[in-house]
C-alpha cells in the first residue's frame, strides 16, 4: 500500500490595518492512498485508490473606503455547489455497461413479446406512408395529410387527377383560410401520431439498427471480456456573495470497468431469458412509471448482474467542485482572480454479487420526469384516442 502528502504552500501574510490580516497568495495540497505495483511484473494492475487535492488563491482588494483588505478574509466565498448523483444514475452505468457488453440495447425478448402489435404497427402504417406518397404525388395534399394522420378510412382505387383543382382547394382551406384548417385538424389525431412515433416507429427502428449491430459484432469480431462505461453531471451557475459575484461548478463522472469472466450464451446476450424485463415491457403504460420510477432499468440491471458471469466491476468516481471570482461592483477593486478547486478520486471495486447489491431505484423529481419529450408525450396521452393507439401499440 502506497500513501503519501504534498503541500506547496506560497501564501504569505499581508498587513491590513483595522481589518484581519490576509494569507495572500497559492496554496496546493494533495493526499493519497492506493496499491503499489506488482512486485513480479512491476505492472500496475486494477487497484483500490483514493486522492484529495485542494488548490486556492487568495488576492487583494481595495474596498469602498480605499484600505486594502484580503478578499477570502473580508468578503467570504460561497459554497461549492452540491454533486447531483443518485442510484438512477448508477443504474444507467451499469445498463449501459451490459448494452456494451452485448453489442446494443436490442432486447429480443420484448420483440417477441410485442410481435404482434408489431406486425400490426407495419402493415397499417406502411399502407398509410404509402397512400400519403402516392397522393403527394397526385397533389392531393388534403388526402395526404389526412392518410398521414390516420383520417383517411380507406385506399381509393383511383386518385383525382385535376391537379389544379386539387391546389385551389388546398390554397382556400390552408392558405387562405388557415384557422378553417386548424379547427379542420382533431386534436386527438395528433396526439396518436406522436404517441405512434414515440412508442411505435422509433423504437421498432431502433430495434432493426440495434439488431444489426448485435448480429454483426458477435458474427465478426471475437468477444473481448473488459469494456468501460462513463457517465457524468456538470451544474454552473453565478452567484452573489457579500457585494461579490461568483461562477460556481460542480462535475461528478463515474466509470466502471467491468470484466467478464467468460463468454456469454447468445441467449444472455440477446436477452432471450429475461422473461421478468419482457413482462414488464408489455405492461400497460410501463414506459409512464419509468418516467418516474425506473423500474425497467433496474430489471434490465438484475438481468445483467443474474446472467453474466462477471469477474469484477472497478468503479472510479471523479468529483471537481470550483468557486471562481467573476467580478465587483465599482469602485471595489480585486487585484486578480481569487478561487477555491477541490477534487477527488475514489477507486473501488463494486461488489454486486446478488440483487441486494444492485442500487434501489429512486423517484425522480418533477423536473427530471417531465422532460420535455416527456412532457409532449403526457399531453398526447392526455389528448389521445387510447383505444386507437392501443390496437397498434402495447396496451
Amino acid at each position: 500500500m502506497s500513501t503519501g502528502s504534498a503541500v506547496s504552500d506560497q501564501r504569505h501574510i499581508i498587513q491590513c490595518p483595522n481589518y484581519n490580516d490576509a494569507l495572500v497568495g497559492d496554496y496546493y495540497g494533495k493526499t493519497w492512498s492506493g496499491a503499489d505495483r506488482d512486485p513480479v511484473t512491476k505492472l500496475l494492475v486494477d487497484h483500490e485508490y483514493t486522492m484529495n487535492l485542494g488548490v486556492s488563491n487568495n488576492c487583494l482588494a481595495k474596498n469602498w473606503s480605499g484600505a486594502q483588505v484580503g478578499v477570502l478574509e473580508y468578503f467570504g466565498i460561497p459554497s461549492a455547489l452540491p454533486l447531483v448523483w443518485d442510484s438512477n444514475d448508477d443504474l444507467r452505468l451499469i445498463t449501459k455497461a451490459a448494452d456494451k457488453v452485448r453489442g446494443s440495447s436490442f432486447n429480443l425478448g420484448n420483440l417477441i413479446g410485442e410481435s404482434h402489435q408489431t406486425v400490426n404497427l407495419i402493415a397499417t402504417n406502411a399502407t398509410r406512408i404509402a397512400f400519403m406518397l402516392e397522393s403527394i404525388r397526385h397533389g392531393n395534399v388534403t388526402v395526404a395529410k389526412k392518410a398521414l394522420l390516420g383520417q383517411y378510412d380507406g385506399i381509393r382505387t383511383s386518385l383525382p387527377g385535376d391537379s389544379s383543382s386539387v391546389m385551389k382547394s388546398f390554397l382556400k382551406n390552408h392558405v387562405l383560410s388557415p384557422k378553417r384548417a386548424v379547427n379542420q385538424m382533431k386534436i386527438a389525431d395528433v396526439s396518436n401520431a406522436v404517441l405512434e412515433f414515440q412508442y411505435g416507429w422509433r423504437p421498432l427502428l431502433s430495434d432493426v439498427y440495434d439488431s444489426t449491430n448485435t448480429l454483426a459484432k458477435h458474427m465478426a469480431l471475437p468477444f473481448r471480456n473488459t469494456y468501460k462505461v462513463r457517465r457524468a453531471h456538470r451544474v454552473n451557475d453565478v452567484v452573489d456573495w457579500n457585494g461579490l459575484k461568483w461562477q460556481r461548478s460542480s462535475k461528478i463522472s463515474v466509470q466502471i470497468k467491468v470484466v467478464i469472466a467468460s463468454t456469454p450464451s447468445l441467449s444472455s446476450l440477446l436477452h432471450l431469458n429475461d422473461p421478468v424485463s419482457v413482462a414488464w415491457e408489455v405492461t400497460p403504460f410501463s414506459f409512464v412509471a419509468d418516467w418516474f420510477l425506473p423500474i425497467g432499468e433496474w430489471l434490465s440491471a438484475a438481468n445483467f448482474i443474474d446472467r453474466f458471469d462477471i469477474g469484477s466491476i472497478l468503479r472510479s468516481e471523479k468529483t471537481e467542485t470550483v468557486v471562481l471570482f467573476s467580478s465587483a461592483s465599482p469602485p471595489l477593486i480585486v487585484e486578480g482572480t481569487p478561487f477555491v478547486q477541490g477534487k477527488s478520486l475514489i477507486r473501488r471495486f463494486q461488489n454486486l454479487g446478488n440483487y441486494a447489491d444492485i442500487p434501489l431505484p429512486r423517484i425522480k423529481s418533477l423536473k427530471q420526469a417531465l422532460s420535455p419529450e416527456h412532457a409532449l408525450n403526457a399531453i398526447a396521452l392526455l389528448t389521445s384516442t387510447t383505444d386507437g393507439f392501443r390496437k397498434q401499440l402495447k396496451f
